[in-house]
């Protein structure tokens, strides 16, 4: 009995061991397996990116992608003339579609609905950190 609990313990203790190694050659090799995704849910409103988004519907966030053009962006403005040419340098939530980054990586967006939309056609780019907070890629 004695020698059946010991081959159990070094047996226990080497897949111990084997499932720690594995653990951290695939975390060093791949580290985006492990990494946990930070996904968030908000609600759109208004109609400026629509049909692609319908108006006040709920978006999950990943705020742990890095946003490239053609991505729908959810950000936060701190520019003035940024809500409807308005005076506010309250940050306001936006929601619209990367268009391009320029040399200096300030952004242009632009709503998929051009009649109802509100973006860098009305204030330009916008340059973070100032300009604006990146939330995250909009994934669904």
């Amino acid at each position: 009995m004695a020698k059946l609990i010991k081959k159990l313990f070094i047996f226990g203790t080497g897949l111990v061991i084997f499932l720690f190694l594995l653990v951290m050659v695939t975390n060093y090799f791949w580290p985006e397996f492990y990494t946990p995704k930070p996904i968030t849910t908000i609600y759109s409103s208004g109609k400026s990116m629509e049909p692609t988004l319908p108006e006040n519907g709920m978006l999950m966030v990943d705020c742990s992608l890095v946003p490239k053009v053609g991505d729908i962006i959810a950000f936060t403005c701190h520019t003035e003339g940024c809500i409807n040419g308005e005076a506010d340098y309250e940050p306001h939530q936006r929601i619209k579609r990367l268009t391009e980054i320029n040399d200096k990586g300030c952004y242009y967006f632009l709503g998929d609905n051009p009649d109802h939309s509100w973006d860098s056609r009305n204030y330009g780019y916008l340059c973070p950190p100032n300009d604006l907070k990146i939330l995250g890629v909009v994934i669904q």
